[in-house]
């Protein structure tokens, strides 16, 4: 996965996010075990837009209802 920012968390935080990092790194290599690389490519695409709606910085790419086939806005 790639790195989208940094964030700076206290040191007590650190075996949380090492456990979040694992449990997304275990996601991800099921995703790919069982459905492929594809899936796995667009779930990417998907969080990785989510979290620049999330921040605030649209600009950057499509948000991450656009990222899904078949999905639309709801209006």
């Amino acid at each position: 996965m790639s790195k989208l920012r940094h964030i700076d968390l206290p040191e007590k935080d650190a075996p949380l996010r090492a456990d979040v990092s694992l449990l997304g790194s275990l996601v991800g290599d099921v995703l790919v075990d069982q459905h492929g690389d594809d899936l796995l490519e667009r779930v990417e695409t998907v969080r990785k837009a989510a979290i620049r709606q999330r921040e605030g910085s649209r600009s950057r790419g499509p948000t991450w209802i656009s990222c899904w086939p078949g999905s639309r806005p709801r209006t």
